[in-house]
C-alpha cells in the first residue's frame, strides 16, 4: 500500500514533477530550435541564390539589352523556379510570363506565406544589374521543416511515457538512498532501552541535516544515559542509606517485644528507635530538599539579599553546637551589607550545610566564616579540622560519599550536605569549592556572579 503522505512518496513525486518539467522545457526548446534552424538555412539559402543570380548575369550580359534575356535564364535554371518572379522597372514581367500562377504580391524582405496547402519562405528584393533595377522573388519550400516538426513531435511524445517512468523510477531510487541513513536511525533508535543507552547511532558524514541530526540523538542519548546513572546511584545510595536506619528499628523492637525486660532496658531500645527515626526522618527531609531544588530549582524566587545577615543569622543558629564542641566560631565582613541576587530559603540551608560539615569534621580549633563584598561576593567557611585528603577533593560533592565513612555515619552524616550546597550555588550561578590539605583544615568558598552580571 502506499503511503502517500510519507516523505518517500513526496520526494519521488517532487523529483518526477521537476525532472518532467524539465524534459518539457527542454523539448519545446529543442522545438523553438530546430525550427528557427531550419528557417535560418532557408533564408541563407534564398540569399545565396540571389547573390549569385546578380553576380552571374552582370557577368553574361553583354549590353543593357541583354540582361532581362540572361536574367530569365537564369532564374529559370534555378531550382524551385517555378516560385521565382522577376519584374522590371516598369513592372513588367520579366519571367514567367503573365499566364503562370502566383501567390500574391508581398512586401520586400523575407516571408513565409501559405500556398496550395503547403509553406513557403520567400524573399523579395530590388537589385541592380548594369544600370537596371529588378524586383526579384525567389522562394523555398518549407516542407522539409514540417517533416522535421512532425517526426520530432512524434519522437517527443513517443518519449514523453518513458520520460516519466525513468523519472518516476529515478525518483523513488534517489528518495530511498537519502532516505536510507533515517530507516538506519530509527532500526538503531528502536532498539535502544533504559539497558543499553550507551548505544549510539551512526553519523553519516554529509555535513547536512542527517548528519546535525545524528548527532543531536547521540547527544540526547548521552544526556539521557547521564541522568539514568545519576537516578540508578541515586535509588542505590538512597535505598542503602534508608536500609540501615530502618533495619536498627526493626531489630530492636523486635528483640524488644520478644523477651521479657525491664524498664531501664524499653527505655534504652526507645532510646535507639528514637534516635535512628530522627536519623531517617533528618536523611528523608534531606532527600526531598534535594528532589525539590533539582525539580522546581528554574522556578525559584530571586531578590535582592544581604549576604553578611545571612551569615551573621547562620553563625548565631550554630553558635550554641560549636560552644558546646568546645569550638569557636568567627564572622568576619564587611562594615555593609553585601547585596547578592538569590533566593533566601535557599542560601540559608547553602550556609547551613557548609557550617554542619565543618563542625562534623573539627575537634579543635574553630571555623572562620568570612564574607568578602566587591565585583564578585564571596563567602567561605575554613575550619580547623583533619582536612579532606587530595584524591578526594574531588569527590565530596557527590551525593552520599564520605571521605570516613565509619565515622560520618556515627556522627550522623548522610554525605548529602555538600552536595546541597553544591546543587544551590549552581541554582544561583554561584561556584562551591574546595581547598584542603590533610591535617590542616578545610576552605569551602562560595563565588556568587559577578554584579554586572547578575544585573
Amino acid at each position: 500500500m502506499i503511503a502517500w503522505r510519507s516523505l518517500e512518496t513526496r520526494l519521488t513525486l517532487w523529483y518526477s514533477v521537476v525532472l518532467f518539467l524539465g524534459y518539457g522545457i527542454f523539448g519545446i526548446a529543442l522545438w523553438v530550435a530546430v525550427r528557427l534552424a531550419v528557417s535560418s538555412a532557408a533564408d541563407d539559402l534564398l540569399v545565396d541564390r540571389l547573390e549569385k543570380l546578380v553576380g552571374v548575369v552582370a557577368s553574361d550580359a553583354d549590353g543593357p539589352e541583354e540582361v532581362e534575356e540572361e536574367l530569365a535564364e537564369y532564374v529559370m535554371a534555378l531550382p524551385e523556379s517555378h516560385l521565382a518572379r522577376v519584374r522590371n522597372a516598369a513592372g513588367e514581367r520579366v519571367f514567367p510570363d503573365e499566364d503562370s500562377e502566383d501567390f500574391g504580391e508581398h512586401a520586400s524582405g523575407f516571408q513565409t506565406v501559405e500556398w496550395e496547402g503547403a509553406s513557403y519562405r520567400v524573399l523579395t528584393r530590388e537589385i541592380a544589374i548594369l544600370g537596371q533595377s529588378f524586383e526579384v522573388r525567389l522562394a523555398s519550400s518549407l516542407q522539409s521543416l514540417a517533416v522535421v516538426r512532425q517526426r520530432l513531435a512524434g519522437a517527443l511524445f513517443l518519449a514523453a511515457p518513458l520520460a516519466l517512468a525513468l523519472s518516476s523510477l529515478g525518483g523513488v531510487f534517489i528518495a530511498r538512498r537519502a532516505l536510507s541513513p533515517l530507516d538506519r536511525m530509527a532500526e538503531t533508535a528502536a532498539g535502544i532501552t533504559v539497558g543499553s543507552l550507551a548505544s549510539r547511532i551512526d553519523v553519516p558524514p554529509t555535513r547536512d541535516s542527517l548528519e546535525r541530526l545524528a548527532r543531536t540523538i547521540n547527544q540526547m542519548l548521552e544526556r539521557l544515559e547521564t541522568s539514568v546513572r545519576r537516578i540508578e546511584q541515586f535509588s542505590a545510595d538512597a535505598s542503602h542509606e534508608l536500609r540501615t536506619p530502618l533495619a536498627v528499628i526493626r531489630t530492636t523492637a523486635e528483640l524488644a517485644l520478644r523477651h521479657g525486660r525491664r524498664e531501664d532496658d524499653y527505655r534504652a531500645d526507645l532510646e535507639d528507635i528514637h534516635g535512628q527515626a530522627v536519623r531517617l526522618s533528618d536523611l528523608v527531609e534531606v532527600l526531598l530538599a534535594l528532589s525539590r531544588e533539582g525539580i522546581e530549582g528554574s522556578a525559584v524566587a530571586f531578590s535582592s539579599i544581604d549576604l553578611l545577615d545571612l551569615a551573621k543569622d547562620a553563625c548565631r543558629d550554630f553558635e550554641k553546637e560549636a560552644r558546646a564542641k568546645g569550638l569557636a566560631l568567627w564572622l568576619e565582613g564587611p562594615g555593609h551589607a553585601v547585596p547578592v541576587e538569590g533566593n533566601d530559603a535557599s542560601l540559608r540551608r547553602m550556609i547551613a550545610s557548609l557550617l554542619e560539615n565543618a563542625l562534623a569534621h573539627t575537634r579543635h580549633g574553630g571555623i572562620r566564616v568570612t564574607v568578602r563584598d566587591g565585583e564578585t561576593p564571596e563567602l567561605s567557611v575554613v575550619d580547623t579540622g583533619e582536612g579532606i585528603p587530595e584524591e578526594a577533593l574531588g569527590k565530596i560533592f557527590d551525593r552520599f560519599y564520605r571521605v570516613d565513612p565509619s565515622r560520618s555515619r556515627s556522627t550522623g552524616g548522610h554525605g548529602l550536605g555538600l552536595a546541597i550546597a553544591r546543587q544551590i550555588a549552581t541554582l544561583h550561578g554561584a561556584e562551591l569549592t574546595a581547598e584542603s590539605r590533610l591535617g590542616e583544615g578545610a576552605r569551602f568558598t562560595v563565588r556568587f556572579r559577578s554584579k554586572k552580571e547578575g544585573s
